[in-house]
């Protein structure tokens, strides 16, 4: 049945060497219940090496190459390309529920809405490995975002969201400068620049392919303690994130003193207790291997803000 409201929605993927992940994610956008002649399909194809060209070639999807690496640059040349009134984003790992797009574009028949974002869960697996459940039970990919008490939502992650274009154009796009929590910065520029409103959508669910090896969680959780102190600088003088260097390093030493608790942990558990369960054993050394890649994150993120004064121009993308 076509939804009461179907607006023509354009949506992004972009993609770096996804070629492993991207066909699944694409064969899921077409078997949507969302009407097929009221969307578009584009990947923006990021440098990548790995033949995901070769993949995106065989579907009926529009391709661009955006040569230049970055999560921001990448997204704004799919806007550009964009047909559509409403942009949606899902990642190239991810992959939709038939009913995702329907349900991500109903809340746009309230005119006062400006964003949208989904839900994320873990994308099924037969044998997910320890890291995968890690990540999945430990909320890093966050399901939903929660809402502040005032109204304004930290975000909407953009592996799941949706927002008109012409806000977006407001909004200015993504800011290139960014190496971290794009996202993030749209969602507020929208809110408290624009003074527009972001709501939830949980029925809008998409799965995503989870980081399944220490190595890569790492990588994730640095770049997301580089991308907390991008925001603290970027934001640190709007009363809803209002914050300072003194509060940052506050914060950066309470979670070093917490890595102390997970090595005690891990031997306890490694040592002393009888218990068969390798998640019991392992969690407490997954907990400390992603902290301390947050506290690197940051660390590194200070360095490169000036301690908080400014954002540092982007001379690359940071590992994912």
């Amino acid at each position: 049945m076509r939804p009461a409201y179907s607006p023509y929605v354009s949506i992004v993927i972009i993609v770096l060497n996804g070629a492993e992940t991207i066909q699944a994610c694409l064969n899921s956008l077409a078997a949507q219940t969302y009407p097929q002649e009221c969307f578009e399909t584009i990947v923006v194809d990021n440098g990548s090496d790995d033949g995901t060209i070769d993949v995106v070639r065989h579907y009926p999807v529009r391709l661009v190459c955006e040569p230049v690496h970055g999560y921001s640059r990448a997204r704004n040349a799919g806007i550009e390309a964009a047909r559509g009134e409403i942009v949606a984003f899902i990642d190239a790992d991810c992959v939709a529920d038939a009913d995702w797009l329907t349900e991500l574009i109903q809340p746009y028949r309230d005119c006062r809405i400006a964003g949208v974002g989904g839900a994320v869960r873990m994308l099924p697996s037969a044998n997910p490995t320890l890291v995968e459940q890690f990540v999945d039970e430990s909320g890093f990919v966050e399901t939903l975002p929660s809402p502040k008490a005032n109204g304004i939502l930290p975000h909407i992650v953009t592996r799941n969201a949706a927002y008109p274009k012409s806000i977006l154009q407001q909004a200015g796009l993504f800011d290139l400068s960014l190496k971290a929590c794009e996202d993030v910065d749209i969602a507020r520029k929208v809110q408290l620049d624009l003074g527009a409103k972001i709501v939830l959508a949980p029925s809008a669910v998409v799965y995503h392919q989870h980081r399944r090896s220490g190595k890569s969680l790492m990588n994730f959780m640095r770049r997301d303690g580089y991308g907390e102190i991008l925001m603290a600088t970027r934001w640190k003088n709007y009363s809803d994130f209002q914050t300072d260097l003194p509060s940052e390093l506050k914060r950066m030493a309470q979670q070093s003193i917490t890595l102390l608790t997970y090595i005690r942990s891990f031997l306890f558990r490694s040592l002393v207790t009888r218990k068969k369960d390798r998640r019991y054993k392992i969690y407490p050394m997954l907990w400390f291997l992603a902290e301390s890649a947050n506290i690197v994150g940051k660390i590194q993120a200070l360095v490169d803000t000036k301690m908080l004064r400014c954002i540092p121009t982007q001379k690359g993308a940071l590992k994912r």
